[in-house]
């Protein structure tokens, strides 16, 4: 099935973003839009003040033409109505989702969403998690990926009130080489997010989409940066051991 197949399905989706310039949502709103969906509401959650570990770990790869858009500015070049709301704020979504009749609605990036919020899209949340879940729920995804020796890929849910858990839908690895780095795997992990937001649209077009409960009793901590840096250093050899599972189950 090609992408012309999904512009006979014409509903309205909503999309949970951030009212800044952000990587994700620039990407996943050009997709939709390829993808030929023009029926895309966007709820954006203003910027907040949150402490974050900004310690840089690794060089980051990011391609030069990668040009993040400002959210607002993109919607409107693509004609998206755009709405900025907390994405706690239940009454103004329950509003947007009554106005336009949303039944789906997915995430390119956001705050916790509280069940009453969940509960308002029949079809539920959709969510695109750069890690195996539940062993990397939560935060640092890609260190909790080396500690516990696990594929790293990326997780398609369907969220519930608890983070990174619900049900889902698949979880596909990245292709990995041995001259892969940290940061070429990030980058990886990132495109794999966009390629499969279309091989989700496009199998629920089809009515291909089926979903498992998600065992997990509680998400992850945080790392702290010892550990972080400390699983760095074992890097080279969760690499080898991925890449020698990935080529034997290819044979």
């Amino acid at each position: 099935m090609t992408h012309s197949a999904i512009r006979d399905k014409q509903e309205v989706i909503a999309l949970f973003a951030y009212d800044f310039p952000h990587r994700k949502t620039s990407c996943f709103l050009r997709e939709l839009k390829f993808l030929g969906f023009e029926k895309i509401v966007v709820i954006a959650a203003p910027k907040i003040l949150i402490s974050s570990d900004s310690e840089k770990y690794f060089e980051e790869f990011v391609l030069e033409t990668d040009f993040v858009e400002d959210t607002e500015l993109i919607c409107k070049r693509l004609n998206y109505p755009y709405y900025k709301v907390r994405h706690d704020d239940v009454d103004k979504i329950e509003t947007i989702v009554r106005q336009f009749d949303i039944k789906l609605a997915i995430i390119s990036g956001a705050r916790i969403i509280k069940k009453n919020v969940i509960l308002l899209f029949d079809e539920g949340i959709i969510n695109f998690h750069p890690g195996k879940i539940p062993e990397t729920s939560g935060l640092d995804s890609f260190f909790y990926t080396i500690q516990k020796n696990i594929p790293a890929g990326v997780t398609v849910h369907c969220i519930d009130e608890r983070v990174d858990a619900g049900r889902q839908w698949i979880f596909e690895p990245v292709n990995l080489s041995l001259q892969d780095v940290p940061a070429t795997i990030i980058e990886k992990l990132f495109w794999l997010q966009i390629s499969l937001l279309r091989k989700f649209l496009l199998q629920r077009n089809n009515g291909n989409v089926d979903y498992v409960i998600v065992d997990r009793p509680e998400k992850n901590s945080p790392m702290d940066k010892l550990d972080k840096y400390r699983f760095l250093q074992k890097f080279p050899q969760w690499l080898l051991n991925q890449v020698y599972v990935q080529r034997n189950s290819n044979w």
